[in-house]
């Protein structure tokens, strides 16, 4: 709903303040100063939120890839949080200091995103081949493990696709700084929406295609090396076809938070 309603709030007012200035406007003059204050708030706690998981992911993604392949590895929580402080501390050192680089590693980071897309569903396809799953295990089939009753899980796991989703306002806090804002910055929204959604689709369907045996889904969790990674190395058989596709999307989603 909301990536529906914002490209009509962004066309209509195109400024940076993004969704406190819209309640301003919209809301009754009487509360105007309490919605406004408590949604520019709600938009900077998510913004730390978000902050905060990227270098999280990466963080696990790296120690993945080692326990992965040094088995003999054995990760401490301080291993996790160095690696963490070091992502944060890049991402800090790069907007605080090398603004004019920013335009360059964006460019890059879309090109890495759309390559690292084709670059997935090849690789996780041609390594499963010829042993696909059928449409009705794609499509179908339920499997809960969590200790949730099926709605609740059903419901914590549409937070990982709204999580790929996230970030698309972050075009009405740079608004701006784009020629023919009320007309370029909804488009842009929704090109975000629509290319992830479209893209997020397809990876998931291979993903699912892919995963030979419903014991793929019991074994990580005995590991350290962490679900994404030992699920793709369980199915692809190959320690490289399972940490590249990861990596390439967690440095996407990493440059996609910071901003």
């Amino acid at each position: 709903m909301h990536c529906r309603i914002a490209p009509e709030f962004l066309s209509a007012w195109p400024t940076a303040g993004g969704q406190y200035e819209w309640v301003a406007v919209v809301s009754w003059k009487s509360t105007r100063p309490i919605l406004s204050w408590i949604c520019g708030w709600i938009n900077t706690g998510g913004w730390m939120a978000l902050t905060a998981t990227g270098g999280l992911l990466g963080s696990q993604l790296i120690l993945g890839i080692i326990s992965l392949m040094h088995p003999s590895y054995e990760s401490k929580s301080w291993h996790q949080f160095l690696i963490y402080i070091g992502y944060n501390v890049g991402a800090f050192l790069l907007n605080a200091f090398a603004n004019r680089l920013i335009p360059l590693v964006d460019k890059g980071a879309i090109f890495w995103s759309i390559t690292g897309f084709v670059v997935v569903t090849i690789t996780v396809l041609a390594c499963a081949s010829p042993n696909y799953n059928s449409g009705d295990f794609v499509f179908r089939d339920f499997i809960n493990e969590t200790g949730w009753p099926d709605g609740v899980a059903w419901l914590l796991g549409l937070l990982q696709g709204g999580f790929g989703l996230t970030g698309y306002d972050a075009v009405a806090h740079m608004i701006e700084e784009i020629p023919n804002p009320a007309v370029e910055g909804p488009k842009i929204m929704i090109y975000c929406v629509a290319i992830g959604t479209f893209t997020g689709f397809i990876f998931l369907v291979c993903l699912f295609r892919r995963w030979r045996h419903h014991q793929d889904y019991r074994e990580p969790r005995r590991t350290a090396v962490g679900d994404p990674l030992q699920r793709n190395q369980l199915s692809c058989r190959s320690h490289l076809s399972a940490h590249v596709p990861i990596g390439l999307h967690r440095f996407r989603d990493h440059r996609d938070h910071d901003h």
